[in-house]
């Protein structure tokens, strides 16, 4: 085998090890003139898959692009590459096992979800917010506006505008965002504009005023609202999809401090698929909730 470092093809095997289902032998070599050491594999040969992405163009399979994912989520994390190494290769397999010449990118990228859940949380995390392509935030995409300190100021008089948007729009009067906006610092510092990669998360009190303009941009802003309520806010129709206001008024557990490294069992909504029922809407008002004895 030709050394990387300075061509020779004097080495020897220092190491061999099979992966689990006896697919892949992974060899550690060491370069007889320089010492340098690399690692080497050897497996059967498989038929090429070809990946078919987002847009319909199709591209070969690549291993070392599977890796260099992995890696990248598990950058600064308690990982060994052999770990790595083998999730790359039960990746593979499964792969080539399930389908014949063609896999769509949303397949692969499933698969590399389910081991790194497996692996890392927090390599998970990161990956997720990646491959789920929460968009990046910045100055022309439609930013989160906030006035500073005006939740101190508690729940404002707002109304709905009917006329602006094709959806009833929560307003503040315009003279009350005046002086909010000048209580706050004017020109210097009255408004900010939060901005980050995806992935990032912004926490705020509800009372806080907020706002964002229109995405006049060709960049799309796709984020994830989350609104916690005291169960006694509830609401009382269900006016709008349950996707957008969920029907479930159960008070929420804490987890522990450590959630984000260990794995803490945890019941999903609609871990089977939404049901029909979440579409349905209804201007009914729905019977009050039954206090806890």
């Amino acid at each position: 085998m030709r050394c990387v470092q300075c061509g020779s093809l004097k080495d020897k095997v220092l190491d061999s090890r099979s992966s689990k289902d006896g697919t892949t032998i992974r060899r550690r070599r060491e370069c007889l003139q320089c010492t340098y050491r690399y690692t080497t594999y050897e497996q059967i040969e498989r038929t090429e898959l070809r990946v078919v992405k987002r847009d319909g163009a199709r591209e070969a399979l690549n291993r070392e692009k599977l890796m260099s994912g992995l890696i990248k989520a598990c950058e600064k994390r308690p990982v060994p590459m052999d770990r790595l190494d083998r999730a790359v290769e039960e990746i593979l397999t499964d792969l080539h096992k399930d389908h014949v010449s063609e896999v769509p990118s949303a397949i692969i990228g499933g698969k590399v979800m389910d081991k790194l859940h497996q692996i890392d949380p927090v390599a998970y995390v990161r990956y997720v917010s990646v491959y789920r392509q929460f968009d990046d935030v910045n100055e022309f995409n439609g930013p989160l506006m906030f006035i500073p300190g005006s939740h101190k100021k508690g729940v404002v008089d707002a109304k709905h505008d009917l006329t602006t948007t094709s959806y009833p729009l929560w307003t503040v009067d315009n003279d009350l965002i005046r002086q909010l906006v000048q209580r706050a610092g004017g020109k210097q510092g009255g408004i900010v504009s939060p901005k980050g990669p995806a992935g990032s998360m912004i926490l705020f009190h509800s009372c806080l005023v907020h706002a964002s303009g229109s995405n006049l941009s060709p960049f799309n802003r796709v984020a994830v609202y989350l609104s916690l309520c005291a169960v006694s806010n509830h609401i009382r129709r269900f006016k709008r999809p349950e996707y957008i206001a969920h029907r479930d008024f159960t008070p929420i557990d804490c987890l522990p401090d450590d959630c984000l490294v260990k794995d803490y069992p945890v019941d999903l909504p609609w871990k089977d698929g939404v049901p029909a029922t979440a579409m349905q809407t209804s201007m009914d008002e729905i019977a009050p909730l039954k206090k806890a004895a």
